[in-house]
């Protein structure tokens, strides 16, 4: 059986679970986005560098250059590891909030604290992962994703 100190913190944990699991999941989209766009831009200005060179105009040289920029910010960046990882921590984040609501649903049963300490340990795994990551915080993106998670609990309506 929970305490009520761990009742709120389940409660405390469910919420941010849910709401990092929808911040990640918008991250790795956000990034296979990008990913797409500089894939594309890559391949139309390598195609247009090739026609321009073989109708001899005179910007295939600079066509190409643009190419190999936008193809070395693709290896700098990396989107598309990132897409993974942010999609990894969106697993785990989801796994964690499925994992407090069937607690949620049993916290009186006598291996609740136990499960607890599963659920805090899978918490502090993923927050390793993800500050490990190197994600840039986003305020503003969290703070929309909590009020969703909150929402989604009915703490708050929609504004």
């Amino acid at each position: 059986m929970l305490s009520d100190a761990q009742i709120k913190r389940l409660w405390e944990e469910w919420i941010a679970a849910e709401t990092r699991a929808y911040w990640y999941a918008e991250l790795s989209t956000k990034y296979q986005q990008r990913q797409r766009i500089i894939t594309i831009l890559s391949l139309v200005l390598s195609s247009g560098a090739a026609v321009l060179f073989f109708t001899r105009i005179g910007l295939a040289p600079y066509i190409a250059i643009l190419a190999a920029i936008v193809s070395a910010v693709s290896l700098v960046e990396q989107n598309y590891r990132r897409a993974i990882l942010a999609d990894d921590l969106h697993s785990k984040w989801n796994r964690i909030a499925l994992e407090c609501t069937r607690l949620w649903e049993s916290w009186f049963s006598e291996e609740a604290a136990e499960r607890f300490r599963q659920v805090e340990n899978l918490a502090f795994d993923a927050s390793q992962s993800s500050t490990s990551a190197g994600f840039k915080y986003d305020a503003k993106a969290l703070g929309h994703w909590q009020d969703v998670a909150q929402m989604h609990h009915g703490i708050k309506s929609a504004a």
